[in-house]
């Protein structure tokens, strides 16, 4: 498991984690199971111990790599797909997707700003030429 996004909800916490299936290698390789829709998910009452439920899923090849935020009502699911993708659930299970403006990037990390209005940040493609170096 790599990449979990955790988040305390009506007292719960819960996280996710991509499922990358078997794969061993950065990228998918020929034979490589890669399960981008479906999500890894626990849950805990200290936020120490977690123990694994029933997989969480999404349609349209979207990946559970991201993060999530809860208002106490719903948490809502920023995540990596063909551009960013948002989802909210009330019990962390079943979740329902919403329309998320055009915005490019991955692994996204949001916040909800004073006026209620959303705040997100998202990892680019790397950028051209050599690596910088330390």
């Amino acid at each position: 498991m790599i990449d979990c996004a955790v988040v305390l909800h009506q007292g719960v916490f819960h996280l996710f984690s991509p499922d990358n299936g078997e794969r061993l290698q950065p990228q998918n390789q020929p034979g490589q199971k890669s399960n981008i829709e479906t999500g890894y998910h626990a849950i805990s009452t200290d936020g120490l111990n977690f123990t694994r439920i029933e997989d969480v899923k999404v349609e349209s090849n979207r990946n559970w790599l991201g993060c999530a935020v809860s208002d106490g009502k719903v948490i809502t699911f920023w995540g990596t797909g063909t551009g960013i993708w948002r989802a909210i659930s009330e019990d962390g299970k079943s979740w329902n997707l919403t329309n998320t403006p055009q915005l490019a990037g991955a692994d996204p990390g949001a916040v909800v700003s004073p006026d209620g209005s959303w705040i997100v940040v998202a990892t680019g493609p790397p950028r051209p030429g050599p690596p910088a170096s330390v």
